[in-house]
């Protein structure tokens, strides 16, 4: 979540969260007002980050060698955040096999998605489209990966105009798993609706635990918040 020139824009780590914790969604809301104290992240986090990169940068290496002349780098050509929107458009244009840290910008949502792989189905583009492609360290895929790849492809949708079929997620055992996203598009248009409400209202909830807070940026303050609550009985 960001603001820039007076105006929100949302990530979808951002609807994700707002799906396990609408309180974290709240504080990341009202910071921007009160500039509230973030705690830091733990070691055992530090190292999740760090082996979902070595995670995605092996498939990375895994897609260089399955296609050794056309495998762009969106970040590496291009460093300058605000580029890397046209940078990623020009790639798709010229029709490169892989793109990698894809980047997309439309209405309030920003998307930035691990891979993009060409696939023969026509597009605007040409006799071509894209699909995304996420790595994650898990065993197997969760609800919350497919809502990131919906908003990726509802965003890729927009610039190819085709809606890509299908969606990807190369887990932690290196198995690349399938998802027809019209299986998922209406449960996430409406999450989207539901998330963009609340932003209008920002209404506080009271905290209530959940399977986030141990990496929750604000976890201090609900532990503050509960610390007060319980002493107050």
């Amino acid at each position: 979540m960001q603001k820039t020139n007076g105006n929100l824009l949302f990530s979808a780590s951002d609807l994700v969260n707002f799906l396990e914790c609408t309180n974290l969604t709240h504080l990341d809301l009202k910071n921007f007002d009160e500039k509230l104290k973030k705690a830091e992240d733990n070691a055992q986090t530090k190292l999740i980050q760090a082996k979902g990169i070595a995670h995605e940068k092996l498939f990375l290496a895994k897609l260089k060698s399955q296609h050794p002349e056309s495998v762009i780098d969106i970040v590496a050509i291009c460093p300058n955040r605000e580029d890397q929107f046209a940078a990623t458009e020009k790639a798709m244009q010229d029709g490169a096999s892989i793109i990698y840290q894809a980047s997309f910008r439309s209405g309030d949502f920003l998307g930035f998605a691990d891979f993009l792989r060409r696939v023969e189905v026509p597009s605007k583009l040409g006799a071509y489209s894209y699909e995304v492609i996420d790595t994650k360290l898990s065993k197997s895929a969760k609800g919350k990966y497919l809502i990131q790849l919906c908003l990726y492809s509802d965003l890729l949708a927009k610039i190819q105009g085709t809606a890509p079929a299908y969606t990807y997620v190369v887990l932690g055992t290196g198995v690349e798993e399938r998802f027809r996203l019209a299986d998922y598009m209406h449960y996430f248009h409406t999450l989207r609706g539901r998330f963009l409400e609340f932003i209008k209202t920002n209404q506080a909830p009271y905290p209530t635990p959940c399977e986030k807070c141990d990496q929750c940026h604000w976890r201090d303050i609900c532990n503050a918040k509960w610390d007060e609550d319980d002493q107050a009985k």
